[in-house]
């Protein structure tokens, strides 16, 4: 009797162990993903409350962290890194030919482009879809993108930024760091003041 009942009571508080915590691993995991949430939220609401008078003093609050190094092409072939654009603010735009999302962000992208392109901003917009380069020419093209459009020979730039869909930007500002990120449409008026903050 002792025999059956020693293993029954072992399963029993296995279960209710992995019910309950989990693994470490899913532990850890799971309070890294509620950190960086937590952090992603923090960091929107300081660019909210961010103004030309408080930006230094609020500065360190608001970095993410450094922007990851890359290299992406843009449709004639050219090689951009990251440190092409040292003195820019620039968004780094993560779409594809398959999202509706991603097509409805191109005329909001396009005309911030076109109102800073004279002021040191810029818009890399990183196509995420394994096409033909004419396919990809011609759907910019189509939807009149006003901005580079550009796309990695490696899946590294994904991981170093955690992009697992399209729609997800990140602006990096002249010292190089991520000062925001944003799934999606962040509304024109927040982007636009966002990125005035920045120039």
């Amino acid at each position: 009797m002792r025999n059956i009942l020693l293993p029954s009571v072992l399963i029993t508080l296995l279960i209710l162990f992995i019910g309950c915590g989990g693994s470490k691993t899913e532990t850890d995991t799971g309070a890294k993903n509620t950190e960086t949430a937590s952090s992603e939220s923090d960091n929107s609401s300081i660019l909210d409350d961010l103004s030309k008078e408080n930006i230094d003093e609020m500065y360190d609050q608001l970095v993410l962290g450094p922007a990851q190094d890359f290299s992406l092409y843009n449709l004639d072939g050219t090689k951009y890194k990251l440190g092409d654009f040292k003195d820019y603010v620039f968004i780094l735009h993560f779409w594809s030919m398959e999202s509706a999302l991603s097509k409805r962000l191109f005329p909001l992208l396009s005309e911030v482009q076109n109102m800073y392109r004279d002021s040191g901003f810029t818009i890399l917009a990183v196509c995420m879809d394994n096409k033909q380069i004419t396919a990809i020419q011609d759907y910019v093209d189509y939807n009149k993108v006003s901005f580079p459009v550009v796309y990695p020979q490696t899946q590294s730039i994904y991981q170093k930024y955690g992009v697992n869909a399209p729609g997800m930007s990140f602006l990096i500002d002249r010292k190089g760091n991520v000062v925001g990120q944003f799934f999606g449409d962040p509304g024109r008026e927040k982007l636009i003041r966002i990125i005035n903050l920045f120039l």
